[in-house]
């Protein structure tokens, strides 16, 4: 490889989205991804005419910075109802309504038994609260966890127990709700003014899309990137590349590697399991919630339903998510047993088709908001794990790589 303007290590959202800002802007760049393939995290795999996510994951369409980037038309948005279906231990079902986007069923909301009517009113009151707020507003609950936060809001423990920890426990990925309250108020406003939606043939569509705007040749499969430094880039051949600007855009445990940064960081778990089905255990495209807390299952959608194009035709595919560390031997029967209480003995028939065991799904983030991006020594690393864990986050911290390099040029 010549000499490059810049080397973009890894091409997952963040490394894309750094990439093709400075294509744009007619910068030289290179893309070294150890993979063959892009996406990081956001990837899909095809089963037996299944199309099979690694871990649930959903898209919103609301979020800024990603649809400034995305054409969501081409991405063929496939969107979940608004509202939840929640169930307890035993198998009993509570159904929340969104009655913002259905009110006609303001009526049947009230008498759930999801929190009292006290806590209803809160959530109407807080989503107005959010859909007005900026980013500076929500930066002033840095230091408070979002559990904190809505027992300070005036939630009722029930509220919290029975609907915030199962639904946020997705997002997050951890019910103890310790996520900073600043990332729980943007993505309360993102499903308040967005709906929450896959791609019709899978998320890797999103990388896909992004990797496909920039020229052939940038992205460099199969290139194992083993030392960083300033200006330059150790291959695993014991090649150097040299370069004017190096970016890091993988996961943060890598990026640590690479620039020999001590110390302990954490990140989430989540275990993503695949049935696949000939009847419809629960009809439409609705997300379902484990209110018991001793449960497996955090919570399960039939992603069929959502998009049609995830399944063969006759049959339906099953999404379940598990957030706390299980043995995997003997899972796949635990898990069978407790979805019987909701589904009935139909679950003994579903077929398993794949377990996704992901030990680094989530970065618990550090410095939560405070900056999108950082540059050390001359090298600039981004990544989900700054700005926002998510979606959103990692294009975020990419364009903003980009954007600082640029202006780095223009002096």
């Amino acid at each position: 490889m010549k000499k490059q303007e810049v080397i973009v290590i890894g091409a997952g959202l963040a490394g894309l989205s750094c990439a093709l800002g400075l294509v744009n802007a007619g910068i030289d760049v290179i893309v070294l991804e150890a993979s063959d393939a892009v996406g990081g995290r956001v990837k899909t795999d095809k089963v037996d005419g299944f199309i099979l996510d690694r871990g649930f994951q959903v898209y919103l369409d609301s979020y800024p910075n990603a649809g400034s980037l995305l054409d969501h038309e081409a991405l063929e948005l496939c969107a979940f109802e608004p509202g939840a279906r929640l169930y307890g231990r035993g198998g009993g079902v509570e159904v929340v309504e969104d009655v913002f986007r259905k009110p006609g069923a303001i009526l049947k909301a009230l008498r759930s038994k999801i929190g009292t009517v006290k806590d209803k009113l809160l959530v109407a009151k807080l989503r107005v609260e959010v859909q007005g707020m900026e980013r500076e507003k929500m930066a002033s609950y840095r230091g408070v966890s979002t559990v904190s936060f809505l027992r300070d809001y005036g939630f009722s423990e029930r509220m919290i127990d029975s609907f915030f920890r199962p639904f946020y426990g997705g997002v997050f990925l951890e019910r103890a709700l310790e996520t900073g309250a600043e990332s729980f108020l943007y993505t309360f406003k993102m499903f308040s003014i967005g709906r929450a939606c896959v791609p019709k043939r899978g998320m890797e569509e999103i990388p896909q899309q992004l990797a496909s705007r920039l020229p052939s040749g940038v992205i460099q499969f199969q290139t194992q990137v083993l030392e960083v430094r300033d200006k330059h880039v150790v291959l695993e051949g014991g090649e150097v590349v040299k370069a004017q600007k190096v970016v890091v855009a993988t996961d943060m445990h890598t990026a640590d590697r690479l620039l020999g940064v001590k110390g302990e960081r954490r990140s989430k778990s989540v275990i993503g399991m695949y049935f696949e089905s000939s009847q419809l255990p629960e009809e439409g495209a609705v997300l379902c919630l484990n209110q018991d807390p001793s449960g497996i299952v955090n919570n399960l959608s039939v992603l069929s339903e959502v998009s049609r194009a995830y399944a063969p035709e006759g049959k339906h595919l099953i999404s379940i998510s598990i957030l706390t560390d299980h043995v995997l031997d003997g899972l796949e029967q635990r898990v069978t047993q407790e979805l019987e209480a909701w589904f009935g003995e139909e679950v003994r028939e579903w077929n398993h088709l794949r377990t996704y065991d992901i030990r680094m799904a989530l970065p618990y983030l550090e410095g939560e908001g405070e900056r999108a991006y950082d540059e050390e020594g001359g090298v600039i690393r981004c990544g989900d794990y700054f700005k926002s864990a998510s979606i959103d986050g990692s294009i975020e911290s990419g364009v903003s790589a980009a954007e600082a390099l640029i202006g780095m040029r223009e002096q």
